[in-house]
């Protein structure tokens, strides 16, 4: 059984950040309370685990609904700019949270929703509503994607790099002959160690490091990590081509051959 987010797990993340008033004095409670106190978070798990299934992966869905509670107790336009700091503090921390790479948190929603309280107190709650997704592979024993990780000048200054896309061709080259009536033979001809097409998000320090052994023709010595276990391979960098649309980020896809292995 997968371990999936928990409140207690999201709480924790929570109560870590170091941040001024009103983060700072912040309580956080794992369920609604009777008598709120200000300010405060309440993390509520909003209803069970939900599965989608297919015959090679398995995707997991737990939803958090997180309440932020502000008493206004300044002039509204300090609480309000305070109140939105907190906000991005919260959302920030689940962004970057160090989670594990099979398991991925995802946003329904980036923007909080925040509604006025003008009752008995004045004050604001906002609401940020979330999906933690963790995708593993049905059998038990296929390879998640997102384990793959590429290292370049690992006996220097090491580069990692999170794959996005992963293709190899390694193995035997087959050349086919024919004799003179038709009759295919075949006859393995080359041993390829590893021919990988790698795909990554293109950022400059990546691209520096990248270009830089590319350019040299000096062999690297590198990792590759797949099923969490690391290969020391020693790599060509070859050619870069790069992609990216108006609305979204530039990703780069390398190809690198394997030339040996190091210790």
């Amino acid at each position: 059984m997968v371990q999936l987010m928990t409140s207690a797990a999201v709480k924790a993340l929570l109560d870590s950040p170091s941040s001024p008033y009103p983060y700072n004095a912040l309580r956080t409670f794992e369920q609604e309370q009777i008598y709120p106190y200000y300010p405060s978070v309440e993390i509520i798990k909003t209803g069970s685990e939900s599965t989608t299934v297919d015959v090679t992966k398995t995707q997991t869905d737990v939803t958090f609904t997180i309440k932020l509670m502000i008493k206004y107790t300044r002039p509204e336009s300090v609480e309000e700019t305070d109140t939105q700091e907190t906000e991005d503090i919260i959302r920030n921390t689940l962004e970057t949270a160090d989670i594990p790479p099979t398991a991925k948190i995802f946003f329904e929603g980036k923007s909080w929703n925040r509604q006025y309280i003008n009752e008995k107190i004045r004050g604001s709650t906002s609401v940020l509503r979330f999906t933690f997704r963790e995708v593993t592979s049905t059998t038990g024993d296929g390879l998640v994607g997102a384990d793959i990780i590429l290292e370049l000048n690992s006996q220097s200054t090491p580069q990692t790099i999170q794959v996005l896309n992963f293709q190899d061709s390694s193995g035997a080259t087959i050349t086919t002959h024919y004799d003179d009536v038709g009759q295919a033979s075949y006859d393995p001809r080359y041993f390829v160690e590893g021919d990988f097409f790698i795909a990554y998000e293109n950022t400059s320090s990546i691209q520096a490091v990248v270009k830089a052994i590319a350019d040299s023709g000096i062999e690297n010595n590198g990792r590759l990590t797949r099923f969490g276990v690391p290969t020391n391979f020693i790599f060509l960098v070859g050619n870069t081509t790069k992609s990216v649309d108006y609305s979204g980020v530039e990703r780069a896809t390398t190809r690198i051959v394997v030339v040996g292995t190091w210790i």
